[in-house]
């Protein structure tokens, strides 16, 4: 019996013990920097994206109002087409979906930014943005599914979703700060290009990652799917609902501080308020990976 436990714990060397596991003992996972560093590169794009196009628009338009319902169709886009795009990863595999998806990105950016600067119509923007959002590749859920691969049933999952948490946070600490310099001091499309471009390179070198990647979850014809959707589940249903709401606060502070910030003449600490707003939520992220909770997350959830 012994050396069956012993035989098991050599083939999980990915698990930890059960005793307080941190952020240490987590970033020593086998094979887990091969994605966590493309997957960081990848990301930024996802805190650009709608700050990029609400600051080119606004300078061809003249308009925040017009300029931030373009970049709400690009958001709105990509929160629909998101749960999409994670199926077909989960059937075909993450590969088979990052290098299309990340070539079909630049050249809706591409499209988009080409429109803006020509004075197209207005409708045609909107027309652009839908493209630009809905092809945006999901690597952070990509990236989580490959923690959920590496760590199946180790007390380390936790610690995982916290430290996804705390990049996420990081991404919006540098991509508005980024994307906000690159357009004031650059180009007013120079923020949108960056975006692109870190899309399409980094995406790459997260796809090839093909060794961590989760194998795709084929279902044979005329066998039941189960969970056809996340939304059958009611916890998934109360959360979706939850975070609508602060997906709010997030959009409409972006929208918020750059016109105060344009307003007192002094656009170029948009991105730097936004990016200490996001470092709020990051600190808090990293409480919740440090700190041994005996409260439950609904109760932390309500707390909140």
């Amino acid at each position: 019996m012994a050396s069956t436990v012993t035989d098991r714990s050599e083939q999980r060397p990915d698990a930890g013990p059960p005793s307080r596991p941190g952020y240490g003992q987590l970033l020593r996972t086998r094979g887990a920097w091969t994605f966590l560093l493309p997957g960081f590169l990848a990301r930024q794009p996802f805190a650009m994206l709608t700050i990029g196009i609400l600051l080119l628009v606004e300078h061809t338009n003249g308009s925040y109002f017009l300029a931030g319902t373009v970049s709400a169709t690009a958001g709105v886009s990509m929160a629909l087409f998101a749960p999409q795009s994670g199926k077909l990863a989960d059937r075909f595999g993450q590969r088979a979906v990052l290098l299309p998806g990340v070539v079909v990105h630049a050249a809706a950016i591409a499209l988009l930014t080409a429109l803006a600067l020509l004075d197209a119509p207005l409708w045609a923007l909107y027309v652009a943005a839908v493209p630009a959002g809905a092809s945006v590749p999901q690597i952070g859920p990509m990236v989580r599914a490959r923690w959920a691969a590496k760590l199946d049933g180790s007390p380390l999952m936790p610690t995982a979703a916290a430290f996804e948490s705390v990049t996420d946070e990081f991404t919006f600490v540098i991509g508005p700060v980024l994307t906000t310099a690159l357009c004031t001091g650059l180009h007013p499309a120079a923020g949108l290009v960056a975006e692109a471009s870190l899309t399409l390179l980094g995406g790459l070198l997260f796809a090839f990652q093909r060794r961590t990647q989760p194998a795709p979850n084929r279902r044979g014809p005329g066998e039941a799917e189960r969970h056809a959707s996340a939304l059958s589940v009611p916890g998934v249903r109360v959360l979706a609902i939850t975070f609508l709401g602060i997906g709010s606060v997030f959009g409409g502070m972006q929208v918020s501080l750059t016109a105060f910030t344009q307003e007192i003449g002094q656009p170029g600490i948009n991105g730097l308020l936004y990016g200490t707003f996001a470092a709020g939520n990051m600190i808090a992220g990293v409480a919740c990976g440090a700190i041994a909770w005996k409260v439950t997350p609904r109760r932390r959830l309500l707390t909140a």
